[in-house]
């Protein structure tokens, strides 16, 4: 008998002893359960190696943590194919565990399977969560764009009234036949008179207010970075980061399968990969309960009851022992009886 077989025989909890005496058909029986549990296992593996990188990335401890969750998977699930017993409590108990392992296993098959759309749900929760501030921060970058905006309006304004101040001033300088067209008559005292004082000073005024709106001008400019930085800081400090935990993926496909348009589909395959699992994990249960009892079975069984007989019988004749001898410890001790002729003979 090869490495493969003892290893198929023994994840069924074959005793290679006793199939060795049966038919090629029991042989063959015992196997299957054990390829079922090797299949069930790789599930497991695979499921748990992928849940578990989301929370530890691709440190040795996701495969450590993985292969022990899937020894555990395997070793329940060879309890399952080797329980002997057809009793209603012992089918509706394999029932419920197959159940139940399908389900576990299946999850993190899932989050996979449906991977990239689970990253699109999380990006479209991730702005929706975030859209408030989003928000306020373009509302700030735009009403700060605003005042540069609206400060080169103003220069622009004052640049005409400066002009215009100027011409006035240039035509009351001027003899009426120079005078500019288009511009307010001069009073006909060329540089004298309280108009012309007024002009001067009206322009003196517009050029200071120009000068300082030229200033605040350069300084929104020269501050534009600075400010845009402080606001994306900020939005930074008040967005929700990106979550990427298992949890947060479950969530995601939760989403995913209430999606109008593709829900419909992806509940589907969810569920059909659920049912595959669970399907795997109920076949050699219900092989077991189904089939009639083979050879194996039954030497499995008469080999039961003989060790269990001869345990009975020992204890028999030690109640004789004591009976007779007053009390005094039979000879040879159960123990010993057994060492010398073991229960596996």
């Amino acid at each position: 008998m090869n490495i493969v077989a003892r290893t198929l025989l023994y994840l069924s909890k074959t005793d290679s002893r006793l199939v060795g005496l049966c038919s090629d058909s029991a042989y063959k029986t015992q196997v299957g359960y054990g390829i079922f549990v090797l299949i069930v296992g790789i599930f497991a593996f695979t499921s748990s190696s992928y849940a578990l990188r989301t929370t530890l990335s691709d440190s040795y401890a996701v495969f450590a943590v993985a292969a022990v969750y899937a020894a555990l998977i395997m070793f329940i699930d060879r309890e399952i194919v080797a329980a002997t017993s057809k009793g209603k409590v012992m089918l509706v108990t394999r029932l419920v565990l197959a159940v139940f392992i399908g389900l576990v296993v299946s999850v993190p098959i899932e989050l996979k399977l449906f991977e990239k759309q689970i990253i699109q749900q999380q990006k479209r929760i991730e702005n929706a969560q975030n859209a408030p501030y989003l928000e306020r921060k373009q509302q700030a970058e735009a009403q700060y764009r605003e005042r540069i905006v609206e400060k080169d309006r103003q220069i622009q304004a004052l640049g005409e009234e400066a002009g215009d101040l100027e011409s006035r001033i240039t035509n009351e300088v001027l003899q009426p036949d120079r005078q500019i067209p288009g511009v307010a008559r001069g009073t006909l005292h060329p540089g004298a008179g309280p108009v012309f004082r007024r002009l001067k000073e009206q322009a003196a005024e517009k050029a200071e207010q120009l000068t300082q709106a030229r200033a605040a001008y350069d300084k929104l400019n020269a501050d534009e970075q600075a400010e845009l930085g402080r606001l994306e800081r900020e939005y930074g400090r008040q967005a929700v980061p990106p979550a990427d935990d298992l949890l947060s993926r479950y969530i995601a496909l939760g989403a995913v399968k209430q999606d109008p348009q593709k829900g419909a589909d992806a509940w589907a395959m969810a569920w059909g990969v659920r049912l595959l699992l669970i399907l795997l994990e109920l076949t050699p249960a219900l092989i077991k309960v189904l089939q009639e009892e083979n050879e194996y079975d039954a030497i499995l069984q008469a080999n039961r009851r003989r060790s269990i007989t001869r345990i009975y019988a020992i204890a028999n004749d030690h109640m004789e022992q004591l009976a007779q001898n007053g009390g005094d410890n039979p000879t040879p001790t159960l123990l010993e009886q057994l060492k010398t002729d073991p229960l596996t003979s």
